[in-house]
C-alpha cells in the first residue's frame, strides 16, 4: 500500500511539473528563437527528409528522422501568444506533451541545429562511457561490455544527429546511473513509474520500451550480485511484473492526462484524436510509408524488417564468435542449475521488444528504421544471461594457475 501511495504521489508531482514547465518555456517570444529555427530548417532541407548518414550494411539503421526533427525545431515557435495554450497546443499536435521543448526551446535561443548536434554527440559519448564504467564497477566488466555491444547493435553513433532519437538515450542512461547509485530503490514501484512518465513526456513514440527493459535487466543483475537480494525465480518474475506495471501506468497516466488537460484548455476533443491515432498505430493499414511499398499490416513482415536491422549477417558472425567462446566456458565452468534458473527471468525481459512490436503493429512496421532499436534490450539481456551462467571465480582460478 505504501508503494502505491508513493507511486501516485510521484506521478502527481511530475504531472504538475510538466504543466508548469511547458507553460514557462512558452513565455519568451518567438524572436528569441526565430533566427536559429530558420537556420536549422535550412540545414535540414539541404539534407533531405530521411537521410542515411552512414554507408553501412544495413543503411536504414543509419537513417535519421529529419521530418520529425524539423517539426520539433519549428514547434519552438509558439503558435499562440497565451503561454498556457501554446504549451498545450504545439501547432495542433496536442496529444503529445512535447516535453523536449523544455530543453530544446532555450537551446535554440543560443544555437542552431549544427551546434546542437555537436554538443549532443559530445555529451552522449561522455555519458555512455560513464555508464559502461559504472556497470563494470558495480556489476562486472563483461556486463559493461555487453551494454556497449547492445548500443553498437542499434547504431548508437547515429543517435546524436537526430533530436527525435536523443531523448530516450538520456532517459535510459540516467536511469541506469540512478539505479547503480541508489540501491535502496531497486524495488520501488514509483521509480519505474517515474521512468515511464518521463519517457512519455519527452518522447514522440520512437522506441520507448528500451527505458523499461534495460534498466529492469540492470535491477535483476544487481539482485543476483547482492546476496541480500537473493531472489528466487518467482520473486524475480514478480518484480518484472511490478516494474512493468509501474512503467506502463506511469507512461499511460501521463499520456492520458495530457489529453484531458489539452481538451479542457484548448476546447477541442484531443481524447478522440488520440484514440484514433492509437487504433491506427496498433492495427491500422493506412500508411504507405512502409518499406517495399507494402501498405498492409503484416506482422511477420514487420518483425523481419525490425530484426534484420540488428541481426545482420555481420552482427550474427560476431555473436557466433562470442557464442563459441561462451560454450567452451559453459562446458567447463557452468554454474549450478538452480543458480542459472534464478538468472533466467532476464530472458523474459529480453522478449519485451517483440511484445511491443506485436501490440503496436502499424507503428513498428511503418517506422521499423527507428523501432528496431528496442532490440537493444534483447541483445543486452541475452549477453547478460550468458554471463551469469558461467562461474567466473573458477575461470579466474583456472587461468591464474
Amino acid at each position: 500500500m505504501n508503494s502505491i501511495k508513493s507511486f501516485f504521489k510521484v506521478i502527481s508531482l511530475l504531472l504538475v511539473s510538466y504543466f508548469v514547465l511547458m507553460t514557462v518555456v512558452m513565455i519568451p517570444n518567438n524572436n528569441m528563437v526565430k533566427n536559429n529555427v530558420s537556420e536549422s530548417s535550412t540545414l535540414i532541407a539541404s539534407e533531405g527528409v530521411y537521410p542515411e548518414i552512414f554507408d553501412t550494411v544495413a543503411k536504414s539503421a543509419s537513417k535519421i528522422d529529419n521530418y520529425t526533427d524539423n517539426f520539433m525545431i519549428n514547434a519552438a515557435k509558439k503558435d499562440q501568444s497565451n503561454p498556457i495554450k501554446a504549451g498545450m497546443s504545439i501547432d495542433g499536435y496536442s496529444r503529445y506533451w512535447h516535453g523536449y521543448l523544455v530543453i530544446l526551446r532555450p537551446i535554440l535561443m543560443l544555437f542552431s541545429l549544427s551546434s546542437i548536434r555537436y554538443f549532443n554527440m559530445f555529451f552522449m559519448l561522455l555519458i555512455f562511457a560513464f555508464v559502461v564504467h559504472l556497470l563494470a564497477k558495480k556489476i562486472s566488466t563483461l556486463v559493461g561490455l555487453s551494454f556497449a555491444v547492445a548500443m553498437c547493435s542499434i547504431s548508437f553513433m547515429v543517435i546524436p544527429f537526430c533530436l527525435q532519437y536523443s531523448s530516450l538515450f538520456y532517459i535510459l542512461n540516467f536511469s541506469i546511473i540512478y539505479l547503480l547509485t541508489n540501491k535502496k530503490l531497486h524495488k520501488n514501484l514509483a521509480l519505474f513509474g517515474a521512468i515511464g512518465s518521463i519517457t512519455n513526456f519527452l518522447d514522440l513514440l520512437t522506441y520507448p520500451i528500451i527505458t523499461l527493459g534495460i534498466p529492469l535487466i540492470v535491477v535483476l543483475l544487481l539482485n543476483l550480485k547482492e546476496k541480500r537480494y537473493n531472489q528466487s525465480f518467482f520473486e524475480s518474475c514478480k518484480q518484472i511484473l511490478q516494474s512493468g506495471i509501474g512503467w506502463s501506468l506511469g507512461y499511460g497516466i501521463t499520456w492520458f492526462s495530457k489529453w484531458i488537460i489539452a481538451s479542457a484548455i484548448l476546447k477541442k476533443n484531443v481524447i478522440l484524436d488520440a484514440f484514433n491515432a492509437i487504433v491506427l498505430r496498433t492495427e491500422g493499414s493506412g500508411d504507405t510509408a512502409i518499406s517495399n511499398n507494402n501498405p498492409v499490416l503484416n506482422r511477420s513482415f514487420m518483425l523481419k524488417e525490425n530484426m534484420q536491422l540488428v541481426f545482420s549477417k555481420q552482427f550474427l558472425a560476431i555473436l557466433a564468435f562470442i557464442f563459441i567462446i561462451w560454450l567452451l566456458l559453459f562446458i567447463c565452468f557452468k554454474k549450478q542449475f538452480k543458480t542459472i534458473l534464478k538468472a533466467s527471468p532476464i530472458l523474459i525481459v529480453s522478449t519485451f521488444p517483440y511484445i511491443w512490436y506485436l501490440v503496436l503493429g502499424n507503428h513498428s512496421q511503418v517506422h521499423y528504421w527507428m523501432t528496431f532499436r528496442s532490440q537493444a534490450i534483447t541483445v543486452f539481456g541475452i549477453l547478460c544471461f550468458a554471463i551469469t551462467c558461467i562461474d567466473w571465480n573458477q575461470v579466474k582460478q583456472k587461468f591464474s594457475k
